[in-house]
């Protein structure tokens, strides 16, 4: 759900109304292990300030593994990058 509207089934509503990587994040305080294969048309999914978001979230930066595939332009790679170098 997203902004207490049904996400509509249909691939081309899918992606307009569908919920960021940040919000599913704050929704999982619990989780240690994320898998995600985005979807082709990730568009409201990764943005710009994804990272940045995913960073603010207390319980991102204790995740044991995060991996992802199909990973958009978007997504600011060197920002988490450092993230993860000063991490380890």
């Amino acid at each position: 759900m997203n902004n207490d509207e049904i996400v509509p089934e249909t691939e081309k509503d899918y992606f307009e109304t569908a919920v960021s990587l940040e919000v599913v994040f704050k929704a999982l305080p619990n989780v240690k292990n994320f898998t995600y294969i985005l979807p082709k048309n990730s568009i409201n999914i990764i943005t710009t300030k994804t990272v940045e978001e995913l960073l603010k979230i207390p319980h991102f930066l204790s995740l044991d593994k995060f991996e992802m595939s199909e990973i958009p332009g978007c997504f600011d790679i060197e920002t988490f990058y450092g993230h993860i170098k000063v991490k380890f």
